[in-house]
C-alpha cells in the first residue's frame, strides 16, 4: 500500500492502549503522528500543530468525539483539516451524526491496519488534491481580475489617440485646409471608417471589462419608450436603406417608460439591429417591436429578421464573449463576437433576460425582458407609433 510520508496525522483518543497501536503503525509507514488524550486539549493542539488528518474517538470521557468535531468545524483555523471518527460503535444514526457533523469518514475498531492506511491516504490525497484546487482558483481568479483590468486601462489608452485620428480626419473631410480630390476623399472615408470601426470594438472591450469586473454603474432614469425608438429608427434606417431591407417598428406597450439606463439600454437594442442588418440578405426584413408580456413588471423589445437563423447547436454560445458564428459566416460578416455578450450581460445588469427564438434558414428573434416603470404623467406623453406599424 502506497503512504503518504510526510504527512501529520493527530490521533486524538483516551485509551492508550488504542493510541498505541495506532501511534506505532503509523510511524512505521512514515507518517508523523501526533496525540492528545482529551477533546479540550485537542482542540489547541490541532490549531496550532495543522495536521494533514485527525482520528478521532467518539466515546471519550468529559468531551466526546462529537463536540470535539462539531468545535474543529466551527473555527475557521481548522475548518478544513479532514476527521476521521474511531469507533466501535456500528450504529447507522451514530455515523450519520458524524457525517453531518464535517467528519468524512469512519474507521471502525477493532482496527484493520490496511484498512486504516488506505482511508488515511485517500483522505489525505483528497485534502491536498482540494488545497490544490482552491490554489488554482486563486490564481484563475486573480488572473481574470488582472486581465480585466488591463482591458479597462488599454481600451482607455487606445481611445485617446483614435477619437484624436478621427478628429483630425473630420477637419480634413471638411476641407478647412483646402479642396481634396475623388481619390483623396475616398481614401479619407476609408480612414475615418475604419477608425470608427476600431474605435466601436475598443468601445465594446471596455464596457465588457468593466461588467466582468462589476465596475460598470448603471445611470438609472425614466426611458421614455418613443424617444427611445425614434433615435434607434434614425440611426439604423440609413444602414437597412444600403442593403434595400425592410426596417419595421410597432409600439404596442401599454406602458410608455422603463426604469433604467437610457444609452445602455439603446446599445442593446443597437446590437441586436446591428447584427439583424448585418446578417440578414439583401430586400430583407427587420423587425424592431416593443410590447407587453405576460409578466406584469416587465416589458419585452423583439428584434426579428429573415436571415439564415443560427445552427441549433451553436445557441448555447452565443452570449460567450469573442465566440462567433460558424466558420463560413464569421468569413462574410466582420465581428468581434462582443455584441452579444454585452447584450445578455448589460440585461441583466438591468435585472431582465434574453430569450432567442431561431430556425437555421428562417431567421432569429432575440427578445429582450426589461423592467417597468410607469411614468406619473404617462396620460401626457404621445407614443405616435403605438398600436401601428410602419415600414420605414
Amino acid at each position: 500500500m502506497t503512504t503518504t510520508p510526510t504527512a501529520k496525522i493527530f490521533i486524538v483518543d483516551d485509551m492508550p492502549a488504542n493510541i498505541g497501536v495506532l501511534n506505532n503503525f503509523l510511524n512505521s509507514k512514515g507518517f508523523t503522528v501526533l496525540i492528545a488524550q482529551d477533546g479540550e486539549s485537542a482542540l489547541g493542539k490541532i490549531e496550532r500543530a495543522q495536521p494533514d488528518l485527525v482520528l478521532l474517538d467518539i466515546m471519550m470521557e468529559g468531551m466526546d468525539g462529537f463536540e470535539t468535531c462539531r468545535r474543529l468545524k466551527a473555527n475557521p483555523a481548522t475548518v478544513d483539516i479532514p476527521v476521521i471518527f474511531t469507533t466501535a460503535l456500528s450504529d447507522t444514526l451514530d455515523k450519520v451524526q458524524g457525517l453531518e457533523l464535517g467528519a468524512v469518514d469512519y474507521i471502525t475498531k477493532p482496527f484493520q491496519q490496511e484498512e486504516v492506511l488506505a482511508r488515511i491516504n485517500v483522505h489525505i490525497k483528497l485534502h491536498l488534491l482540494q488545497k490544490q484546487l482552491e490554489f488554482k482558483n486563486s490564481q484563475l481568479t486573480r488572473a481574470m481580475r488582472l486581465k480585466d483590468e488591463f482591458l479597462a486601462n488599454i481600451s482607455h489608452e487606445l481611445r485617446t489617440p483614435l477619437n484624436a485620428m478621427l478628429g483630425a480626419a473630420e477637419i480634413l473631410h471638411e476641407q478647412i485646409y483646402g479642396d481634396l480630390n475623388d481619390k483623396q476623399v475616398y481614401h479619407l472615408k476609408m480612414i475615418e471608417d475604419s477608425g470608427q470601426h476600431l474605435l466601436e470594438i475598443i468601445s465594446d472591450l471596455l464596457d465588457l471589462a468593466q461588467l466582468e469586473a462589476d465596475r460598470l454603474n448603471l445611470e438609472l432614469s425614466s426611458v421614455i419608450l418613443q424617444n427611445l425608438a425614434e433615435e434607434l429608427l434614425d440611426e439604423f434606417t440609413p444602414y437597412a436603406q444600403q442593403k434595400k431591407q425592410s426596417l419595421l417598428y410597432s409600439f404596442e406597450a401599454t406602458c410608455f417608460s422603463i426604469y433604467g439606463d437610457f444609452n445602455r439600454i439603446k446599445q442593446i437594442i443597437s446590437n441586436l439591429l446591428n447584427n439583424a442588418i448585418k446578417f440578414t440578405p439583401e430586400a430583407g426584413r427587420i423587425q424592431l417591436a416593443i410590447c407587453d408580456t405576460e409578466h406584469d413588471d416587465f416589458l419585452k423589445f423583439s428584434v426579428t429578421d429573415n436571415g439564415p437563423g443560427i445552427p441549433s447547436d451553436q445557441v448555447a454560445s452565443l452570449f460567450e464573449a469573442f465566440v462567433q458564428l460558424d466558420g463560413s459566416l464569421s468569413r462574410l460578416y466582420e465581428g468581434t463576437g462582443l455584441g452579444l455578450p454585452l447584450v445578455e450581460k448589460l440585461t441583466r445588469l438591468h435585472g431582465g433576460w434574453v430569450n432567442v427564438k431561431t430556425e437555421e434558414g428562417k431567421g432569429a428573434c432575440f427578445e429582450v425582458f426589461l423592467p417597468i416603470e410607469h411614468l406619473k404623467s404617462a396620460d401626457t406623453v404621445v407614443a405616435n407609433g403605438k398600436n401601428e406599424s410602419q415600414v420605414l
